[in-house]
């Protein structure tokens, strides 16, 4: 391929938060890598299944939130791409639980009051049209 067809490159130093992967491994463990949102099991292979571990309240700046068992769910990506969008509220009896995992409700109300605060920042750009 001639190199002026190539993509250009960039050099970048990248800071991220060390997250404990074990305490992810674990929640999808508990759940069998079934998501707790929508009970979808993605399975790759016979053998393989996936799920995706999501902080409630998340750990990056702004938000700071704890890097516990308590703060994360199983989910499958789909439902992993909703929440992080902040796109529908955490309701009771939503989550499916199981024995050895438990969803402090202060993670599942920081969610929420995530959300409503997307949902009014939106009704008022909208009011301003």
């Amino acid at each position: 391929m001639p190199r002026d067809e190539l993509p250009e490159r960039l050099r970048m130093e990248v800071s991220r938060l060390i997250r404990d992967t074990k305490l992810s491994r674990e929640v999808k463990a508990i759940h069998d890598n079934t998501c707790q949102i929508c009970g979808y099991r993605l399975e790759l292979s016979t053998e393989t299944t996936y799920a995706e571990g999501h902080h409630l309240q998340p750990l990056g700046q702004d938000h700071s939130g704890p890097d516990v068992k308590e703060n994360i769910i199983c989910v499958c990506p789909n439902c992993h791409v909703k929440l992080d969008f902040r796109a529908f509220r955490i309701t009771p009896g939503m989550l499916r639980l199981k024995d050895g995992h438990t969803v402090a409700q202060r993670f599942i109300d920081y969610h929420n009051n995530q959300v409503d605060q997307r949902l009014e920042a939106a009704a008022d750009s909208a009011n301003r049209r």
